[in-house]
């Protein structure tokens, strides 16, 4: 399969995405199908890494199926994204997706390695934790 997905971690935080060759918008959903049955046990909230260093392309329909995924995303899914490799296209994809999309549904990271991708996620996951649960607190009154 073009797309796999794994825990990136023991504590099942963070869902590992990795694109591999010209993957397709089926193997992408078979993919979220399954990290979706692996976050049913789970509690805490799940951020994202994309590994897309070994993809050789995108798919057609980027933009529209990227952000069909957003809107449709698990409830534990936390909307913190991390995007390794993938190029200038991912990032400006990435660049209209932010515009596009709400202030506080996804915040989109975009880095070269894992090890950076890591690093970004512990630096964001506080702030971004916070304004989760500012959202929350103002949508409740």
């Amino acid at each position: 399969m073009a797309v796999d997905v794994i825990w990136f971690d023991d504590q099942c935080t963070v869902a590992h995405f990795i694109m591999r060759g010209a993957w397709t918008w089926t193997e992408y959903e078979a993919a979220r199908a399954q990290i979706r049955q692996m976050q049913e046990p789970c509690d805490n909230l799940v951020d994202h890494i994309y590994d897309m260093r070994q993809m050789t392309q995108l798919p057609p329909k980027a933009l529209p199926n990227f952000s069909e995924a957003a809107r449709s995303r698990h409830a534990n899914s936390s909307g913190l994204v991390v995007f390794v490799g993938g190029g200038m296209l991912v990032r400006q994809l990435g660049s209209v997706f932010r515009r596009l999309a709400p202030p506080s549904a996804i915040e989109l990271h975009f880095v070269e390695t894992l090890e950076q991708a890591e690093a970004r996620l512990l630096e964001q996951r506080p702030a971004h934790r916070a304004r989760l649960r500012g959202d929350a607190a103002s949508g409740s009154s």
